[in-house]
């Protein structure tokens, strides 16, 4: 459990029970002062003095160590086509918008600038609440001319050479909606930058309406049914950290493969997704003490085991072994046929991401 409280609206928390642990001995001693004689002024210790002779030679320190860059989205070798249709399924689950960036090497200034950019603040919740992003690398590699042709497939023309990073929003079938060079949102005080402002103004309006949580929830159902499995329904908020590393871990590819035949994710946005409270509440999350919260429904519709009951606090996003033992168990309750082989590789991954190798 990730921290305790109840909610009193709409996205906000009331924290209760925080424990906050002060160190009694930190810092060094103070010098202390002799006090005053009656009529005179206040005296100090007398000063150490330094011995004579040559000094000692002092050993520089070493510099720290230079940050490393991380990992530029374009790096690896991305399968673009096999990402933009995994992109769209998670989009029609969410209820938003595909954009993808094609953009040229990850080495490139103009780059650089602009995934720095996608990494402010202001950004990072746009794209986190509103789409699934794909990047594509279109510069001098091998793939680019495939990448590039896959674009045009899409009704998107990527110049070769250009530096500046093309833009297009599909949504969940994949037709392009919009699509513009990132050549018009450049800063115009901090030329080879680019202005957050300008690409708002032009991701705003095709944006996906937002969805209404019985609806998304509905259509899982629904999908769940045909195919025989259950539905794993996913409440969080966008900004919480432990309901964005859950949405991350499931969106793995050996999670997705591990979990996929048996479980469809239904990820729900409670700031976003109009009715998230009521319907937590509809499906068995009452009195919720953290996020995520989430609750596997069968085919039926019928809620089968939650992570927080009435007797038992929430796990939130498993991460030591008795939680991942109660979410393996929580899976084998909801899927029985979920494969030994399944569990171990689940177990596995929740395991290695714990360790912060994944």
């Amino acid at each position: 459990m990730r921290y305790t409280g109840m909610r009193v609206g709409s996205g906000s928390w009331l924290l209760a029970g925080v424990a906050c642990a002060m160190s009694a001995g930190g810092g060094g001693a103070l010098a202390q002062v002799a006090p005053a004689q009656p009529g005179g002024p206040a005296t100090s210790p007398p000063q150490q003095l330094q011995p004579t002779g040559s000094p000692k030679l002092v050993r520089p320190q070493a510099l720290p160590a230079k940050p490393k860059e991380p990992p530029s989205p374009l790096e690896g070798a991305v399968d673009v086509r096999a990402a933009i249709e995994s992109a769209k399924q998670r989009a029609a689950t969410r209820g938003v918008r595909v954009l993808v960036v094609w953009a040229s090497g990850p080495k490139e200034e103009l780059t650089k600038s602009f995934v720095d950019m996608t990494g402010t603040s202001d950004m990072r919740r746009m794209l986190g609440m509103e789409f699934e992003t794909v990047w594509a690398e279109c510069g001098s590699s091998e793939r680019s001319a495939a990448n590039r042709e896959i674009a045009k497939s899409l009704g998107v023309e990527v110049k070769q050479g250009d530096e500046n990073a093309m833009l297009a929003v599909l949504d969940a079938s994949g037709k392009l909606i919009a699509s513009k060079s990132a050549a018009d949102m450049i800063d115009e005080v901090r030329r080879r930058s680019y202005s957050v402002l300008k690409v708002q103004d032009f991701l705003n309006p095709h944006k996906a309406s937002p969805p209404v949580a019985k609806e998304l929830l509905g259509a899982a159902v629904a999908r769940a049914k045909e195919s025989s499995r259950v539905v794993l329904a996913t409440f969080g908020e966008f900004g919480d950290e432990w309901s964005t590393a859950f949405t991350q871990w499931l969106a793995r590819p050996e999670v997705a493969k591990a979990m996929g035949p048996y479980v469809i994710v239904a990820p729900i946005e409670m700031l976003r997704d109009k009715g998230a409270t009521d319907l937590m509440g509809e499906v068995g999350g009452v009195r919720v003490q953290s996020l995520p919260w989430f609750v596997l429904i069968g085919a039926d519709g019928k809620p089968i085991v939650a992570s927080q009951t009435e007797k038992t606090p929430n796990i939130g996003f498993p991460t030591d072994d008795g939680e991942i033992g109660v979410f393996l168990g929580m899976l084998k309750q909801a899927a029985p046929g979920l494969k030994d082989e399944d569990s171990a590789a689940i177990r596995a991954s929740l395991v290695e991401h714990r360790a912060g190798k994944k």
